[in-house]
């Protein structure tokens, strides 16, 4: 194992939003709790904003099959920094059912990582009004990759989207600096011991930038996403790295 001069600096996205970006969840892979007569979840990202639910435009799920639960994700296929998600509601009928729901941004697919690395986006409160468009500013520093949109207890009125827009920045797109530095304090080896939190399939950079969002981390095990599923270990710890070929590990150093 050795020591070298490879650092990786970490900024914070300080231009908030404003910007002129791409939807990050057109044609993306979705998801949804039920599906009611065949209106699936892709339905919400295929780029077409017609609010009634006939037109075959809208994802519409299905309550009977889960009345306390009613979700709709969309996966971005990397970790961004979410800055606003744009909501369509039904304007055919029904539109006080899209009401009091939350906006949940996941580091890791929330349907197999129990909720690692889950953040609120946004709570909205209150109804969306008949086929309107509501954007919803994420809180600073909303870093993920799958972005869900969930009414808890959702009772009788089933979630129906009809177009989602989400917009954000890369995580080391930055407008400002940070004083923060990750030095590689070990090649081919890794710190086997007391974990934060992993992630699956995601660089050095995004690597780094979880662990700066983490008050704990000081440190993290680091490879190629290609080597394995898991390439990301937050760490908490002295470090007494063991030799490992296809790990580093970085940590602090400013």
């Amino acid at each position: 194992m050795a020591n070298a001069l490879v650092c990786i600096l970490v900024s914070t996205l300080l231009c908030a939003t404003g910007l002129d970006l791409p939807n990050l969840a057109l044609s993306k892979p979705t998801k949804q709790s039920s599906v009611y007569e065949g209106r699936i979840s892709d339905r919400a990202v295929d780029g077409n904003n017609n609010s009634s639910v006939t037109a075959d435009s809208c994802a519409h799920g299905d309550n009977a099959a889960e009345p306390s639960l009613d979700w709709w994700q969309v996966d971005l296929q990397k970790i961004v920094v979410v800055l606003t998600v744009s909501v369509t509601n039904r304007g055919d009928c029904c539109h006080e059912r899209l009401t009091n729901f939350t906006v949940e941004v996941h580091t890791s697919d929330p349907m197999t990582s129990n909720n690692t690395g889950l953040q609120v986006c946004y709570l909205h409160e209150g109804t969306v009004g008949r086929g309107l468009t509501v954007d919803l500013t994420c809180a600073v520093n909303t870093i993920g990759r799958y972005v869900r949109i969930v009414k808890y207890n959702s009772g009788v009125n089933p979630l129906t989207l009809c177009e989602v827009v989400v917009k954000g920045a890369p995580v080391h797109n930055t407008c400002g600096e940070s004083s923060l530095v990750f030095g590689l304090g070990a090649t081919g080896a890794r710190e086997p011991d007391n974990f934060i939190a992993s992630y699956e399939n995601i660089g050095k950079l995004d690597c780094a930038n979880m662990c700066f969002r983490k008050a704990s981390c000081n440190a993290f095990n680091s490879r190629s996403p290609s080597m394995g599923v898991v390439s990301c270990e937050l760490l908490a710890v002295t470090l007494d790295p063991m030799t490992n070929a296809t790990w580093d590990v970085y940590q602090i150093i400013v």
